[in-house]
């Protein structure tokens, strides 16, 4: 699947069908970098955006079957930094199915919005685009995130928690990367 004016890919499906066909699609998938109700926050789950409002996609058009939705929320507190929740639920989809919504809440905001069949897997990336991946979500929903210098040069990688993993340092003439 291609985001960013289908420039860059964003996601990799395995074991499901991602078509514009109607009745042939079995993948929804949203990262909320763009669209309505989004805000740009430091702490998303992946990419630089999260979902801070009301949400909904239609069903019907995906091929009848069992499906997962997961999405991840993040509490809105006052106090030290919450941790990223994830929720799962499954669902069976046929042509009458209504839409899904994702609960609205000024408690939380979302991100990684996804629906596949029973058994299919995926692989996300986000990027800032003419820069690089900022980020990418396997298929068990670790996050990997990317961090790069003024110049666009790899900087760190760091891991699901936040925590530095690999460092870059480039060799040059001055020392203000």
């Amino acid at each position: 699947m291609y985001g960013y004016d289908g420039t860059l890919p964003v996601a990799v499906v395995t074991n499901a069908v991602h078509s514009k066909a109607s009745g042939r699609n079995q993948v929804i998938y949203d990262s909320f970098e763009s669209g309505a109700n989004i805000l740009k926050s430091a702490h998303a789950k992946s990419g630089e955006y999260v979902l801070n409002g009301s949400y909904s996609v239609e069903l019907k058009n995906l091929k009848p079957g069992r499906y997962i939705v997961s999405y991840w929320r993040l509490p809105r507190t006052s106090a030290a930094p919450a941790a990223w929740q994830y929720v799962e639920s499954s669902m069976d989809i046929g042509p009458d199915t209504p839409p899904f919504t994702l609960p609205t809440s000024s408690a939380y905001v979302y991100d990684e919005l996804r629906i596949l069949p029973v058994g299919a897997q995926m692989t996300t990336c986000a990027y800032t685009p003419g820069v690089g991946k900022i980020s990418e979500t396997d298929v068990n929903g670790t996050t990997t995130y990317y961090d790069y210098n003024k110049f666009g040069l790899l900087k760190t990688v760091r891991d699901d928690d936040g925590t530095v993993v690999k460092r870059f340092i480039y060799d040059n003439y001055t020392s203000n990367l």
